[in-house]
């Protein structure tokens, strides 16, 4: 797993440590499609795609992860059709 989890500890102390430690400058956040793949998308990792069919849906982002080939990646969308046809064909 890569460290980014879709469900969190529920623990109020594990919550405050986080924002505690969490760097508060801000920085900017503009990255590529495919750095953020890079960074933020690992092996096992469980995607939420919004969109609804074809409208609104991060086409760019499910074909770069169909690119970089990553694996035993868990589903959920809403009326998941292109985006999910994309994922599971490559």
């Amino acid at each position: 797993m890569s460290g980014h989890s879709f469900f969190a500890d529920p623990h109020p102390d594990h919550a405050r440590d986080a924002f505690r430690d969490k760097p508060r400058a801000l920085t900017n956040k503009v990255t590529t499609v495919t750095d953020a793949v890079k960074r933020l998308v690992a092996d096992g990792d469980y995607l939420a795609i919004g969109g609804f069919g074809t409208n609104r849906i991060p086409t760019a982002v499910c074909h770069e992860i169909v690119r970089q080939k990553k694996q035993n990646l868990s589903f959920a969308g809403h009326t998941a059709t292109h985006d999910f046809q994309i994922l599971c064909a490559g």
